[in-house]
């Protein structure tokens, strides 16, 4: 028995190293412009800012609003938070998410919260909407609130 897993786990290590070699040449040696320009993933370039950074975003706001702002020191009542508060913690303890006020948070969920996961209030707050309650919207392309 041990001799039929082991010689089946030195084919799959052969097998992991090629496919390694292979797909590191193709996609870490890319000729993209962004790697060109220096830019990395999840770099703060306006590109990854309103695109694959808006996600990570709202993932974490999804989880200090539900659960994490015991942890982070944000005040949430009935579900709503500090837009400043929470911006302020994002960009202490989250630098890699390339917030740095209330402001930018505003308007990087303006341009990228399609699906309606969030909505703010004329207070500076700011909810995740329950998903039986969200209506997906156009996203403004200036900080127009909606």
């Amino acid at each position: 028995r041990d001799s039929h897993w082991q010689h089946d786990d030195r084919g799959q290590k052969d097998d992991e190293e090629k496919w390694k070699a292979e797909a590191g040449r193709s996609s870490w040696q890319s000729d993209s412009p962004r790697q060109q320009d220096g830019q990395a993933h999840g770099s703060s370039g306006s590109k990854d800012q309103s695109g694959g950074n808006a996600e990570r975003v709202q993932r974490w706001l999804s989880f200090v609003l539900k659960n994490g702002h015991r942890d982070y020191n944000i005040v949430v009542e009935q579900g709503w938070a500090s837009i400043d508060d929470l911006a302020e913690a994002m960009s202490q303890r989250r630098a890699d998410l390339g917030i740095r006020d209330g402001q930018q948070l505003r308007e990087l969920l303006d341009n990228t919260d399609a699906q309606g996961r969030f909505e703010t209030d004329n207070r500076g707050r700011i909810r995740k909407v329950p998903r039986e309650q969200r209506q997906p919207r156009t996203v403004a392309t200036t900080s127009a609130a909606s």
